[in-house]
């Protein structure tokens, strides 16, 4: 080791010999302040054998702290490595780092640059970087590789001649020849080559070089934001600093220190008011980049920002370039923006894109000029140029500009498509200029398009000026195939409308002229449309005109096809006489169609006929139908007859008529068919209190007759009465000694000849027994005042018995299986025997009840319906838990009871007592209320309660809650309550314990109630006394309102003007308002108060609803809303509405609501940032828009942020997301806020429902699912888990559904009384029992009803004797199985029943009844018939039934059934007991059909079978095959020869059937099909789909077919179609709707053939039969039938020659000769029909006055003029001078205009053509399209036959 002090060199040497080891190391250092110029450097080399293998070198320079090196280096010479890094600093006016590196291995160089650079103007950073690799090495192997790739090219192909290189390079030249020929007219590919094989050749070098510069220039100039600073502008002084600060004295004597106290003043100091933050603008940026390799050159660069200029600008720039050996690959983009402001602002984008395959650029320029007018320029252009032949070229100009007299635009555009042979270009221009104030304005547009296959231009011109506008349209399409000309415009006061359209499509020149007027006193319509195809014509005319003799429409329609023609003609009149209207539509055709109408409306009456004829060949329609409709009646007759054949026919003759008091009708119709003929007659008369209804129904088939006879009894005829008396006098005093009567009423229905039947008879006898001495000048008189109509007596039993009703409640709970039909009938007798009891009965016996049935109690209580029978279910409510919510829900729903009673009344006082719950004491006031209402009279019961009331309220200084509720229920009752009670609660008005509320609820007691005095003065008090609160004195006021005295009213009309709470102010001057421009007679007298109270001065304007409180009345809804002046929303808002009808104000409903503390909570919901913003108040904006304007302003004023944001939001794309992001801030915010106070009443028909707080909203959450629990727990736990557990359970209900009667009063004294009623007891036995290997469920159900008919005298407690008839219905069925499943099979067993089952049961009891004795009456007639008979129904079982009643037939004095005796009818099902069980056994299996079992079949066999000494069974098996989606089925029951089957195809449309999906269910009986039933879908794209059933019956030749198809595109079009084939008849028909926006349109169509082979083959016998016929000799003379008719026809014509000549009605007639009969081939039928409507697009106008209606802007106080701010930024060079912009006088309008779609257009036609007659008939009626407005209607009917008299034509137009 050496160290060399002067070189300041260390070396190190190692040697070991023995191992040839040399190695050496040498370090140095340079001191740069001695040598080396000041670099400083440090150098480590590794050495062996004296040669360097590794150095490394070091090297630092530092000058004057301005430039700096740093630099370090390594070599390795044996790989010849050279790595240096080199960082320099320089810093003078400007900061420069660099960092370089430089890397030199073997051949390759690798060279990288950072240079950064900053200074105050700008920050520059450069980046270069180059690599290089010099391929000596691999240059070497060149040739090889090259000889390689010949040797490749030089192969021959296969047994060919000819090399690779050969093979391609013909491929080449036979690929270019072949494009060179058929590529030259192909744009695409006339200059593309295929290139041939390239030179392969290896560069010397490698190389990657890049470079890139990025400069930010820095924007001197800057935003600035001033910041208020908290305490700004306040000084040291006023923030009570001290003037100077004293410092301590300190002693260390310690340390020897002493620092003696020292005072520092403080300077006065002030803080600033805002602290200024300067925010630099954007500068400059460039950034650029360069790359350069062996494969590809590319050159970028981008800048933007803004230019340093004295014109404020920006811009923005960039330029990439791409070059490669392979032109494909390169390619051009280079763009540039401006943004320049100086006396306009300018703005501009260009860029363009050049590759080999494509030239584009894009500009853009846009121009805007500010001064005293506003010029806006652009420009727009798109080129795109391709060497293929594609050619693009899109360019726009447009200007626009306005000031204060002109608004004005231009827009150009053109563009231009080309590609090869097939080209498109269109040119556009539009122009406006609009002067507002004058007013004038032009318009013109002119679109041009035309290319390969299409051209067509358009022009528009539009003028307005002098009060005088017009347009005009000039379209021609497909070079004058279609024209179109339209012309709209106002001249003299006259707007007319003109329009020609001209087209030939097909061969068919269409031509369609349209006009239309309307002026000061005409408006006119005229529309002509002419449609020519060679023969065949159609043309329709459509006039209208309306002036002050009225409004006409006539329509004209002619239609030729072929031999077939059509006309249409109808008319419309409308004027002060009323409407008529009339048409006319005939077809001739095969088919002979007329149709006729007539209809008129006038003051007095409304009339219609409508006439339809109609025939073809021999069958033959003629209908008649007339109505009229007056103020007081109505008329409607219908006669229509219809012949198909002498074997089919239809007549009807039908008349309504309704009158006043009186109503008939007339109902009479014949049908024949085949051989039946069906007669059907019918009357109607109905008066007052009198309907009467005949009629009879007969079929006649051949010699066979039946016939029905009906008739209507009404119920003044129910009954007939009948009296016979005798009276008895003394001679001598002339006085009665004795009478007697006989009463007899007998019942009708049912009874024979009126006499013989249910008989009620009375008699009564009087006799004189003495005569009590009497003064006859002094007279009684009692103290009872009784009326004179009859009393209602409590309906009560005489005896009182309850062990009697437990008695029967035991029958009914342990009733026996077998007596079921018994139930219905215990029950109803066990509910009439309780409304019998009295209180003292009844209630002592409802434990015991409860203790034997709950159930059965609470079903009897619950249907009794008497006070006694509610006041046990108040006993057994108050045996609840007094929390159980059972008690208040069942306490209230009593409350609602219609009938209250003293003793309802009683028993709510002591459950209010036990209970005082909120809906018990509404429910209490609710029923002293109504009953108060009823009786008119104040009962103990009452006193009672208004004792109770005031025990609760006290002096009111108690609970509040507690004081408020009993306030509001003596409110609800208030009239009831009497008047001590009402004194008690004034006191509560000024009482200073007392809350507001419950003051406020002390005063609203009298709503409902008049007054007192000493009230009045209390309230009158109260709304003096502007200390009070602001609610208080309103309620007050409007407590005093309902009737004033002129004294307070006077007194109000001073203290208003010197009002000083605007609440109050405003609402009293609203409600005063409302009350004076009412028209109301009730309010009448009110008003001429007020008016006098107020003596002609004015009470002063209303206030702003939003802010003070109002009273609102729009018709009979009436509304308060109250405000406070510390908050936005209202505190109470009441809306009540009264329905005035029958000549009652009728309380519909009252709902109020008053709260405080809602304003955050309503911030949260529906402010600016609240939850509602974007989702809810977007609709209730909309819908605030749409609606009148004075529901409008009330919702306003509920919600005034609807009216103070009128903000319209744009819809959110997705709603939900937005609703859950503001549902998350709606919980917070509202967690932050205190909880509001609120309180919400009802009332609905007079009754308060209740009302409810806040507060209670958490109980009622809580009661409710308390509620949930309990209805759970009145199911038992032990019934549910029996039925799931036990397979014989029983469960029954009861319910009586009808229950009627009434009463007539007799001579006797005695009501007579007719009752009738139902009852309704279904039921259940059975259950679920489940195991693991055998489950057991049993399903029984049953029901019975019951009909109890009571005819009698009835006095409760006195007299209750008559007849009863029980009608009983009974029903009861069942099923017991057992079920075991196994792993492929589930087998079902049911064992045979071992008892008879009643499936139906019908009996009929009659008894009699005398006070509590029943006996049953005997038969009239001994002749009793008694029918029983059983068939066998299936495997062991028959089918019973059994029949018994009286036959009373020939027995005169007898009446009709069923009042001949009992009867009884049943159907019941036996066992046999041949069979023990029966079983079902359903197996699985899983086949492998068709070819190699490739087809999985899924197999299904259900065996039925009864088991039994002769077993019987039944298999069906069901097999599906997955592949072929098929289903089949087959029936076998060996015993009985049947094999049936049943096969189910399904095909999805998505994968055959192109899209069709279909499913086919196929019959077979013995492997023949039966019976086919297809049905098919299809759908596509939402737009079109079809729907269709098929039924195939092979054996009948039947096929029909039912298809519905629906197509939805610009129009929706609905089709209905069935096709029927049944042997040789075929029918069809066809329904067509379509809609869209102009009209709606149905087509009916129907066609019916009958092909007459097989009767035709019969037509000789037929023809023979008729000549035997008139070959028959007549009696005795020589002359046969023939010759017979042939002399009357030659006499009759004789003798109407010599005596008819004069008779102009028969001197052409004459009688025919005998007919050739023949039969026709075919039978047929076909009609169509077609209605449309066409809409009306005029309307009928409303006006609705507005608000401040005809109030000018200058009235309103607008400014004349709006000047616009002076406007100042120097940042962009902007300047904008203050404009004044006059505001035109404005005129609010008087009204608002609603407008009405008016009635459009109706045309119906219909054609029917038949072997016997043809009909053709139309109608149309409505707005004619025309220039004058009219309305017409046009009726035609037409109708021919081979007979010429039935031919005839009826037409008509209006």
């Amino acid at each position: 080791m050496k160290y060399n002090r002067r070189k300041n060199v260390i070396t190190a040497d190692i040697q070991i010999p023995d191992y040839d080891v040399e190695a050496g190391l040498r370090l140095g250092v340079v001191d740069g302040n001695t040598k080396g110029k000041g670099t400083h450097s440090i150098s480590l080399d590794f050495i062996n054998k004296n040669i360097p293998q590794l150095s490394l070198v070091g090297r630092a320079n530092l000058k004057a702290m301005k430039e700096g090196m740093l630099q370090v280096q390594l070599l390795v010479p044996s790989i010849k490595a050279d790595a240096t890094v080199t960082a320099n600093m320089k810093r003078d006016e400007e900061l420069e780092l660099e960092l370089k590196s430089e890397i030199k291995i073997m051949d390759t160089t690798a060279e990288q640059k950072i240079t950064l650079k900053y200074d105050t103007s700008k920050i520059e950073v450069d980046l270069k970087s180059n690599v290089n690799s010099e391929l000596l090495e691999i240059r070497s192997y060149a040739e090889e590789i090259k000889k390689y790739g010949k040797d490749v090219l030089a192969i021959r192909v296969g047994k060919t001649d000819m090399t690779v290189s050969q093979i391609i390079k013909a491929f080449v030249e036979a690929t270019n020849n072949h494009m060179e020929k058929y590529g030259a007219d192909i744009p695409y590919i006339q200059n593309f080559r295929v290139p041939d094989i390239p030179e392969i050749s290896l560069p010397e070098t490698l190389f990657l070089n890049t470079e890139a510069k990025a400069v930010y220039t820095f924007n001197n100039e800057r935003f600035t934001i001033a910041i208020p600073l908290p305490l700004g502008g306040k000084s040291t002084e006023e923030l009570n600093f001290p003037p100077a600060l004293t410092t301590p004295h300190v002693s260390l004597q310690q340390f020897g220190l002493e620092i003696v106290s020292m005072e520092i003043p403080i300077p006065n100091l002030v803080v600033p008011k805002s602290l200024t933050l300067s925010i630099p603008l954007f500068g400059k940026t460039e950034v650029s980049a360069l790359m350069r390799s062996n494969l590809y050159d590319m050159e970028a660069s981008m800048a933007a920002g803004k230019d340093v200029v004295e014109t404020p600008s920006y811009s923005a720039k960039f330029d990439v370039k791409g070059t490669s050996p392979l032109d494909i690959l390169s390619m051009k983009i280079e763009g540039s923006g401006l943004l320049a402001i100086t006396d306009s602002i300018k703005a501009h984008l260009k860029s363009s894109f050049s590759h080999k395959f494509i030239e584009a650029s894009v500009s853009i320029v846009e121009d805007a000029t500010i001064t005293h007018k506003i010029d806006l320029r652009s420009n727009s252009k798109i080129e795109a140029t391709s060497p293929f032949g594609l050619n693009i070229v899109l360019e726009h100009n447009g200007m626009a500009g306005f000031n204060t007299e002109e608004i004005s635009a231009d827009s150009s555009f053109e563009g231009m498509f080309k590609a090869g042979p097939m080209y498109g270009k269109t040119s556009s221009s539009q122009s406006f200029s609009i002067f507002p104030f004058r007013p004038e304005a032009n318009i013109d547009s002119k679109v041009q398009i035309e290319s390969t296959f299409f051209k067509a231009d358009n022009t528009i011109a539009a003028t307005l000026a002098n009060g005088e506008f017009s347009v005009v349209s000039n379209t021609n399409a497909f070079e004058d195939t279609l024209t179109h000309v339209a012309e709209l415009s106002f001249k003299n006061s006259k707007l007319s409308l003109k329009c020609d359209a001209n087209a030939l499509a097909l061969g068919m020149k269409i031509r369609n002229q349209a006009e239309a007027s309307a002026g000061a006193g005409e408006v006119v319509m005229r529309m002509e449309t002419n449609a020519d195809h060679f023969d065949n014509r159609l043309y329709s005319l459509l006039t209208a005109s309306l002036d002050v003799s009225g409004l006409a429409l006539n329509s004209d329609a002619t239609m030729k096809l072929l031999e077939n023609e059509a006309t249409h003609k109808a008319t419309l009149r409308m004027n002060k006489d009323g409407i008529t209207t009339s048409g006319t539509t005939t077809v001739q055709s095969p088919l002979a169609l007329e149709n006729t109408f007539n209809a008129g409306l006038d003051a007095s009456r409304a009339t219609l006929s409508i006439t339809n004829k109609a025939a073809m060949r021999d069958i033959k329609v003629d209908n008649a139908n007339t109505m009229t409709i007056t103020l007081s009646s109505f008329d409607f007759n219908s006669k229509a007859e219809a012949t198909a054949s002498q074997y089919a026919s239809y007549i009807h003759d039908i008349t309504i008529a309704l009158k006043p008091y009186t109503a008939s009708a007339n109902v009479n119709n014949n049908m024949k068919l085949l051989g039946a003929n069906f007669i059907n007659e019918a009357q109607l008369q109905a008066e007052l209190y009198k309907m009467d209804m005949t009629g009879s129904l007969k079929a006649i088939y051949g010699e066979e007759e039946i016939k029905h006879t009906y008739q209507h009894y009404p119920l003044a005829q129910l009954v007939r009465s009948s009296q016979t008396c005798n009276y008895k006098f003394d001679n001598k005093k002339k006085h009665m000694t004795s009478g007697s009567c006989t009463e007899n009423h007998i019942l009708l229905p049912f009874s024979h000849k009126g006499e013989y039947g249910v008989n009620n008879v009375g008699k009564q006898e009087l006799t004189l027994v003495q005569v009590s001495p009497h003064n006859e000048r002094v007279f009684y008189h009692s103290d009872i005042v009784m009326g004179l109509h009859m009393e209602s007596v409590v309906d009560k039993s005489v005896v009182q018995d309850k062990d009697a009703g437990l008695n029967l409640l035991r029958e009914l709970a342990n009733l026996p299986e077998t007596e079921g039909e018994k139930r219905a009938h215990l029950f109803h007798k066990l509910v009439t025997m309780v409304r019998g009891m009295k209180t003292e009965t009844l209630s002592p016996a409802i434990p015991e009840a409860l203790g034997v049935s709950r159930v059965l109690t609470y079903q009897v209580l619950a249907q009794c319906g008497t006070p006694e029978c509610s006041s046990a279910i108040m006993q057994i409510l108050r045996t609840f838990d007094t929390s159980a919510l059972e008690v208040d829900a069942g306490v209230f729903a009593m409350g609602l009871v219609s009938n209250p009673s003293a003793l309802l009344i009683n028993d709510m006082l002591e459950m209010a007592k036990y209970k005082p719950s909120k809906p018990i004491m509404y429910a209490l006031s609710n029923v002293v209320k109504r009953f108060y209402k009823a009786e008119g009279k104040l009962i103990p019961e009452i006193y009672s309660v208004a004792e109770f009331m005031a025990a609760q309220l006290g002096d009111c200084s108690g609970d509040k809650d507690n004081t408020f509720m009993t306030l509001r229920v003596i409110g609800n009752m208030a009239a009831a309550v009497g008047p001590a009670l009402r004194a008690a609660v004034i006191q509560c008005v000024n009482q200073p314990a007392a809350s507001p509320a419950v003051q406020q609820a002390a005063i609203q007691v009298y709503r409902l109630t008049p007054v007192p005095e000493e009230a009045r003065e209390v309230l009158m008090q109260v709304l003096l006394d502007s200390a009070s609160p602001m609610q208080k004195r309103v309620a007050a006021y409007l407590v005093l309102m309902k009737d004033p005295q002129s004294t307070e009213l006077a007194q109000m009309a001073d203290a208003l003007l010197n009002e000083q709470d605007k609440q109050v102010k405003s609402f009293v001057i609203s409600h005063i308002t409302n009350i004076l421009s009412s028209t109301e007679p009730e309010t009448q007298e009110l008003r001429q108060k007020i008016r006098d109270a107020l003596q002609g001065n004015d009470i002063g304007p209303t206030m702003d609803p939003t802010k003070f409180s109002r009273n609102y009345k729009i018709g009979s809804v009436e509304g308060n809303m109250i405000f406070e002046s510390t908050s936005y929303l209202p505190k109470e808002v009441m809306l009540e509405m009264t329905l005035k009808a029958f000549g009652y104000d009728i309380d519909m409903m009252e709902v109020g609501m008053e709260g405080k503390g809602f304003d955050p909570t309503i911030d949260a919901l529906f402010g600016d940032n609240g939850f509602f913003p974007d989702t809810a108040l977007k609709t209730m904006y909309f819908v605030s828009d749409n609606m009148p304007l004075r529901v409008n302003e009330i919702m306003q004023n509920m919600l005034p942020a609807m009216k103070n944001n009128r903000m319209r939001r744009q819809a959110s794309q997705n709603l939900m997301r937005d609703i859950r992001r503001n549902l998350n801030k709606l919980v917070k915010e509202l967690k932050t806020t205190q909880s509001p106070e609120a309180m919400v009443y009802l009332r609905l028909l007079g009754n308060e429902l209740g009302y409810l707080r806040t507060n209670e909203i958490t109980e009622m959450a809580y009661s409710a699912g308390m509620m949930i629990d309990n209805m759970f727990k009145l199911f038992p736990s032990d019934l549910m888990k029996a039925l799931m557990t036990k397979a014989d359970n029983t469960i029954f209900a009861h319910y009586i559904f009808m229950d009627n009667e009434f009463f007539l009063p007799t001579v006797t004294g005695v009501p007579l009384r007719v009752a009738l009623s139902g009852t309704f007891t279904p039921g259940i036995k059975g259950g679920l029992n489940i195991a693991r290997d055998m489950s057991e469920v049993t399903f029984m159900p049953s029901a019975g009803i019951e009909f109890v008919t009571q005819v009698g005298s009835h006095i409760p407690e006195y007299v209750n004797s008559g007849l009863e008839m029980h009608t009983n219905l009974f029903h009861e069925s069942g099923l017991s199985a057992k079920i075991s499943m196994r792993r492929d099979n589930v087998k079902l067993t049911i064992p045979a029943p071992v008892k008879p089952t009643k499936l139906i049961k019908m009996t009929n009891t009659l008894v009699a009844v005398t006070g509590s004795e029943v006996m049953t009456i005997p038969p009239m007639v001994m002749d009793k018939v008694d029918v029983s008979e059983c068939t066998p129904v299936f495997a062991g079982m028959k089918y019973c039934t059994a029949l018994q009643y009286t036959d009373a037939f020939s027995q005169d004095t007898a009446p009709y059934f069923p009042f001949t005796g009992d009867s009884k009818f049943a159907v019941e099902l036996h066992p046999t007991g041949e069979v023990t069980e029966y079983t079902a056994t359903v197996a699985y299996e899983l086949l492998k059909e068709g070819e190699e079992g490739r087809q999985k079949v899924d197999s299904v066999n259900f065996i039925l079978r009864a088991e039994g000494a002769d077993p019987t069974e039944a298999r069906a098996i069901m097999k599906y095959n997955r592949r072929k989606n098929v289903i089949t089925a087959d029936i076998q029951i060996p015993d009985y020869d049947v094999q049936a089957g049943l096969r189910l195809g399904v095909v999805d449309g998505n994968t055959k059937g192109k899209g069709t999906h279909s499913i086919s269910l196929d019959f077979i009986n013995k492997n023949i099909p039966q019976l086919s039933l297809v049905g098919r879908a299809n759908r596509k794209a939402m737009k079109e789909g079809m729907l269709q059933v098929q039924l195939l019956v092979p054996s009948i030749k039947a096929d029909a077919t039912v298809t519905a198809n629906m197509k939805r595109d610009e129009e929706l079009e609905l089709e209905l179609k069935s096709e029927i084939k049944i042997m040789d008849t075929t029918a069809e028909q066809k329904i067509t709707l379509k809609y869209d926006t102009s009209k709606i349109e149905v087509d009916l169509k129907s066609n019916v053939n009958s092909e007459l082979l097989e009767i035709r083959s019969y037509a000789e016998e037929i023809k023979k039969y008729g000549k035997d016929f008139l070959a028959i000799r007549v009696g005795k003379t020589d002359m046969t039938v023939s010759q017979i008719i042939k002399a009357f026809v030659e006499a009759t014509n004789n003798h109407m020659e010599k005596y008819g000549a004069d008779i102009p009605y028969i001197q052409n007639f004459g009688v025919p000769d005998i007919p050739e009969i023949s039969l026709p081939e075919t039978l047929f039928l076909n009609t169509e029909a077609k209605a449309v409507y066409t809409f009306n697009n005029e309307r009928f106008t409303i006006a609705i006055p507005l608000p401040l209606g005809g109030k000018s802007t200058e009235e309103l106080n607008f400014p004349p003029a709006l000047t616009t701010p002076h406007v100042s930024l120097q940042q962009f060079g902007l300047e904008i001078v203050s404009m004044e912009i006059p505001i035109p006088d404005l005129v609010v309008p008087e009204s608002l205009t609603l407008s009405i779609p008016l009635f459009g257009k109706t045309e119906v036609s219909a054609l029917m053509r038949c072997n016997l007659y043809d009909m053709e008939a139309s109608m149309a009626a409505g707005k004619d399209f025309v220039e004058t407005p009219s309305y017409s209607a046009k009726f035609d009917v037409k109708g021919t036959s081979p007979l010429d008299i039935l031919s005839m034509k009826i037409e008509g137009i209006s």
